[in-house]
């Protein structure tokens, strides 16, 4: 029962017992234990007799038990009566990253863990990356003594979330990845204004554009072996393609 409810049905001033009897189907045997929810309702609640303002509660307590999706309901009530901060969150990975992010960046961020995927595993893991759930080794050694807590790969730099994710993949890796990325961050400023996205394939013919201008470079620094060390592995991955598209 909710309490504007129940507010409705003990809201009466002193009535004589039949008259409450008749009016509430009131047994005689609980006439007693009816003012003392009376004496505690009115004690409670400044608005009493009137209906106190409806609450969180209430809004549980009203929701249809067959309604579709009542769980997911109850559980945004819950979390709304006390919301859980995340600004201890933001700060840590303002620190890790050296940015100052707003508070839009940081609502788009949240609402990305279970918006950018289908798949719940992949929610999942987006929430204990965002949520730093990840125990590193630098976050043990505060709890276990005798874990080192130095990154394993470097061992000159303490094994937090930004240093272990660093060295997660191999160097070339990083190369790659840091290349391409950019590229892909370029077509995008260069087409942000226009009404046709930037392409895949445009995107491709950048890379390979690109890449003739990485490989001298390479070339000129006697490194030409290290560019292909590098490289070899993403244009092997092209090649295998089933339809290439046509960049060189």
């Amino acid at each position: 029962m909710a309490t504007a409810d129940m507010t409705d049905k003990i809201k009466m001033s002193s009535l004589p017992l039949l008259q409450h009897s008749q009016t509430y189907g009131l047994p005689k045997t609980h006439f007693f234990s009816y003012l003392q929810i009376r004496s505690f309702v009115q004690k409670t609640f400044i608005s009493f007799p009137d209906k106190p303002t409806k609450t969180q509660y209430d809004c549980i307590l009203e929701l249809n038990s067959d309604r579709k999706g009542l769980i997911s309901q109850v559980y945004v009530f819950i979390s709304n009566i006390n919301p859980h901060s995340t600004a201890h969150l933001k700060r840590a990975w303002d620190t890790d990253l050296g940015v100052d992010l707003t508070e839009d960046q940081w609502d788009s961020i949240l609402d990305l863990i279970h918006t950018s995927s289908t798949s719940a595993l992949h929610g999942l893991i987006q929430m204990k990356v965002v949520h730093r759930v990840h125990l590193t080794n630098a976050r043990l050694a505060k709890i276990y003594p005798n874990i080192e807590p130095l990154c394993p790969r470097c061992r000159g730099q303490p094994a937090d979330l930004i240093q272990t994710s660093r060295h997660i993949l191999p160097s070339k890796a990083y190369v790659v990845i840091a290349f391409t990325t950019l590229l892909a961050r370029c077509l995008i400023l260069f087409k942000w204004k226009q009404q046709t996205p930037p392409s895949f394939s445009k995107w491709i013919q950048d890379i390979f554009f690109f890449l003739k201008l990485e490989k001298i470079k390479y070339t000129l620094k006697g490194s030409a072996q290290t560019f292909d060390k590098v490289w070899r592995p993403f244009l092997d991955f092209y090649d295998s393609l089933q339809e290439p598209l046509d960049a060189y």
